[in-house]
């Protein structure tokens, strides 16, 4: 017990420390992104305008509060005419050491996830799911509408993927619950479009991560 002690709190201190320097490198990118477009003396309504996004994300990533994902950042140092890079660009190697572990964790719970929609087992494999998902799109600051906003394509795959999850859900529900009253089966129906997007979240790591981020 002692030894499985000490390891997670040695996991857990690998994890402050790297959101403790990535806050820092996150400020540095912000603080690059704000001198360049000052530079050119253009406004945020201005910036926002060419690449499609709202002068408050524009905002956000110039006070540290955010940041742009590859795409935008190409599209910023073709306007600011920089070559401004990412800290996980600039920190690869140190952070794809880390991150083909929770890559491949993340894999392995969307293979269980799929077992239990489809066999049962693995109970409560969906909440572990939801946590691993959403500290992987915080300690990576993705934006997941960002990223789907960015691509149409990966967009509309998103949004089907998820129908067709809510569909065999509920048709799982269906033998285990007789569905008869509306009200009541309203939170059946929040809870499969829940399970859904934990799911399809988790594939969209997948099929978008596999190459490192």
């Amino acid at each position: 017990m002692t030894t499985i002690a000490k390891a997670v709190t040695n996991f857990f201190n690998i994890i402050t420390l790297q959101l403790f320097f990535r806050e820092g490198n996150n400020m540095k990118i912000s603080n690059q992104l704000k001198k360049a477009r000052k530079n050119k003396k253009l406004t945020q309504e201005y910036v926002a305008s060419q690449i499609n996004v709202s002068r408050k994300t524009i905002s956000s990533w110039e006070n540290g509060r955010g940041q742009p994902n590859s795409s935008y950042l190409k599209q910023l140092n073709s306007i600011y005419d920089t070559n401004l890079q990412l800290h996980y660009t600039q920190n690869k190697h140190e952070n794809n050491k880390h991150f083909h572990l929770f890559y491949y964790i993340n894999l392995l719970l969307f293979i269980l996830s799929l077992i239990n929609l489809f066999t049962g087992m693995f109970m409560g494999i969906a909440a572990l799911q939801l946590i691993f998902v959403s500290f992987f799109f915080i300690y990576y600051r993705i934006n997941l509408f960002i990223e789907l906003k960015s691509e149409r394509k990966y967009m509309y795959a998103f949004f089907c993927v998820i129908i067709i999850l809510f569909i065999i859900t509920m048709n799982n529900l269906e033998y285990i619950y007789i569905f008869s009253n509306i009200l009541k089966d309203i939170p059946f129906a929040i809870g499969a479009v829940i399970h859904s997007l934990i799911i399809t979240s988790s594939f969209f790591i997948i099929t978008n991560y596999r190459n490192g981020k």
